[in-house]
């Protein structure tokens, strides 16, 4: 009878997680949901779902090829849920974002749920050993932007609520907008100070493609950046924010045209440290310690006025600090280098 039993439930617990996951995601938002199949093994705690498809409007929200998972199953009695590792392979998600800022991803609404009470007054804790996501698709669109971000390889690592002062580890590589972006760092999510420590590079990421973000005084903007750096940041408790950019930043063929100015550089280059730091009481303050080039650079404020620089660099120290209760206080010290500025009047050209 107990084998008899034990069978039926591997026959029938597939089946009933295929239903709540379908159930869960019409009821938030999806109009039709399949799933080709659910694969439980209770000896091991894994759990497979294979070609689930979510439907809405003729359009497809949510598709994943494979979704993986292993549980701890007996830390479940100690209200802890332990995941050794989740694979996700072959994930095509829609997020949408109406004018209204409502957030609509994978075709469930966002920020409608809401969580039931404990009556235990025992918090579960959460924890993965590792999550990993491969070849994952996502279409953004929101007024004034649509952006394709294509997740190559996302892993992520030790992310424990009952253990909140450990760090995860991240590591991301993935296409955005035809720009290659790269993460490789610690994320502290769960502990009092929350922050992230790591490797950030992003290659050839064009403004044009989020022009439709800016106000409509500015008619024009193109150029692409690229970004290498050490980033660290740090948000406390009382709220207390800190971040350190340690690298490069690099601005090519920038052209810039609003209502008021006309602007166009062929080379901007940053290199070296930005600090950055909010008390809790609003006091801030921006530290810089590097150099900065700029080539080619014109500006036309007016019809009558045109400023064309060859090259201007700077490099030193410089400090800014605000407070809500006192002026501006900018500090500087430094070498500054101008080559073939030249401006332009309706009647006069003046070379300096």
């Amino acid at each position: 009878v107990l084998l008899a039993v034990f069978v039926l439930l591997l026959v029938v617990i597939p089946h009933v997680i295929s239903h709540m996951v379908s159930q869960w995601l019409e009821e938030n938002g999806n109009e039709r949901v399949d799933v080709e199949n659910v694969d439980f093994n209770p000896f091991t705690g894994s759990l497979a779902v294979h070609g689930l498809i979510a439907e809405l409007d003729d359009t497809t929200p949510l598709a994943i090829d494979v979704l993986s998972l292993n549980l701890v199953l007996h830390k479940l009695f100690s209200k802890q849920v332990i995941i050794e590792g989740v694979t996700i392979e072959g994930l095509d998600v829609a997020v949408t974002r109406n004018s209204s800022g409502q957030l609509r991803i994978g075709g469930v609404h966002g920020g409608g749920d809401k969580s039931s009470d404990d009556s235990s007054g025992k918090e579960w804790g959460f924890a993965i050993d590792s999550l990993t996501l491969k070849e994952v698709n996502i279409d953004y669109l929101a007024p004034g932007i649509r952006s394709e971000i294509l997740v190559e390889v996302f892993e992520l690592s030790d992310l424990a609520i009952f253990n909140p002062e450990q760090r995860a580890r991240i590591k991301l590589q993935g296409v955005i907008d035809s720009a290659r972006v790269n993460i490789d760092g610690e994320l502290a999510f769960f502990g009092m100070a929350k922050g992230y420590e790591g490797q950030v590079k992003v290659d050839g990421l064009k403004f044009q493609n989020y022009a439709g973000l800016l106000p409509e005084t500015i008619s024009e903007l193109s150029g692409d950046t690229s970004v290498d750096v050490r980033l660290s940041t740090q948000l406390s408790a009382s709220g207390q924010l800190t971040a350190n950019v340690d690298g490069q930043w690099v601005v090519d063929s920038t052209q810039l045209v609003s209502e008021s100015i006309k602007l166009s550089n062929q080379a901007a280059q940053w290199q070296g440290k930005i600090s950055y730091a909010r008390e809790s009481g609003g006091q801030q303050s921006i530290n810089l310690d590097g150099g900065i080039k700029l080539a080619d650079t014109r500006v036309t404020p007016s019809e009558d006025l045109v400023v064309q620089q060859g090259l201007l660099s700077w490099s030193g120290e410089s400090s800014i600090k605000l407070s809500a209760d006192k002026p501006l206080l900018l500090t500087s010290s430094g070498e500054l280098t101008s080559d073939q500025l030249q401006l332009s009047a309706r009647d006069r050209d003046s070379d300096v």
